[in-house]
């Protein structure tokens, strides 16, 4: 009785480093396998119309994981730098970018680029391959040998929110109840639900010659930019945080990305399935009221959220001013109250006068 209690104490026991080890890398198998199953059963849907081109398929396929591995890789030695040494580097460490490019901007493109670019090629490869199936209605062809096919290729087309998941959780540093480990749940929770909508989108495209082309194209638009918007925050989660919180300061970007999300996302989804709904008697999807619970939530914090930047941007100026203005009482306070205007270059002289 007493060697269960002892092995789990020892289990309990492993330090944070072996933790994050052993979670990184079933993390990072994981994405890998997802990405291989994902990618060999659209090949199958095309090698079954376009036999030529195997070769070229799979290759994508290799080069995609290939990048998918660089990225773990390294993602893990970053952390592992961070966890050994209880700071998080912002120049350069093992395997950094900045060690082949000197000059490379890391307040710009953060610590772990390969992050987001490794999600924009696998997406690219992705739209590709599905504007290659939904273009000719290769689904029309195999639906009619297989009737399983079409709901298999929904679900295939799902499992990119698995491999975003896995992504975002390899970059994750285990810390509960901090920014980013918040962050990231928060996000791997919504991004999950956007790529479940855009499968929910793309699968009109099933209709056949029912929906006019230019419908199917913008359908197609709108998915693939729903696809393409999770790199957003994988940039953000490439950064240090010390330099998200400055951003975040500077910058409104979480008020940014919900308007982006709001007028180039849910208003259009809401606005094709409304069509499809009155036009062609489509059923109307969840998903219609996803986006209208989005659009309410968006208008409902935009103000609050305005006005606390505006009020942080009026903070930061009166910091400012209090910095550059407290002056023994004398000419430069006189000056002011007799509201003349000094130029900022006469300001340091005019105080080594008075001191």
């Amino acid at each position: 009785m007493p060697e269960p209690q002892a092995k789990s104490k020892c289990c309990l026991k492993l330090s944070k480093k072996v933790k994050f080890t052993i979670f990184h890398l079933l993390d990072s198998v994981l994405l890998l396998a997802v990405q291989i199953i994902q990618g060999a059963v659209l090949n199958h849907y095309i090698i079954a119309h376009y036999k030529q081109h195997q070769y070229l398929l799979y290759g994508l396929d290799l080069s995609c994981s290939a990048i998918f591995v660089i990225a773990l890789y390294s993602s893990y030695q970053y952390i592992s730098y961070c966890i050994d040494h209880n700071e998080c580097p912002d120049k350069r460490y093992t395997a950094s970018p900045k060690r082949l490019l000197s000059r490379f901007p890391t307040s710009k493109l953060g610590m772990l680029p390969l992050s987001y670019l490794s999600w924009l090629i696998y997406v690219a490869i992705l739209l590709i391959k599905l504007q290659i199936i939904f273009g000719v209605d290769l689904f029309v062809i195999l639906q009619e040998n297989n009737s399983f096919a079409p709901q298999l290729l929904k679900i295939i087309i799902g499992l990119s929110s698995l491999v975003f998941l896995l992504l975002v959780e390899a970059h994750n540093q285990l810390e509960v109840h901090s920014e980013r480990y918040n962050y990231v749940t928060s996000v791997c929770s919504k991004v999950g639900i956007e790529i479940f909508d855009s499968v929910s989108l793309l699968s009109v495209l099933l209709l056949g010659d029912q929906v006019p082309p230019p419908f199917e194209h913008l359908v197609f638009v709108l998915a693939g930019l729903n696809f393409l918007l999770p790199a957003l925050s994988l940039y953000r989660l490439s950064l240090p945080d010390t330099l998200m919180s400055k951003l975040d300061d500077k910058y409104p970007l979480q008020l940014m990305h919900h308007l982006s999300r709001t007028f180039l996302i849910e208003i259009p989804f809401l606005t094709v399935r409304m069509f499809l709904w009155i036009t062609y008697e489509e059923e109307a999807s969840m998903f219609m009221m996803k986006n209208i619970f989005n659009i309410l939530v968006t208008f409902r914090t935009l103000h609050p959220e305005l006005v606390e930047f505006l009020s942080r941007d009026d903070r930061r100026d009166e910091v400012e001013m209090e910095g550059r203005g407290e002056v023994d009482g004398g000419v430069l306070k006189g000056v002011e109250e007799r509201g003349e205007y000094i130029p900022h270059f006469e300001c340091e002289p005019l105080r080594r006068a008075v001191l």
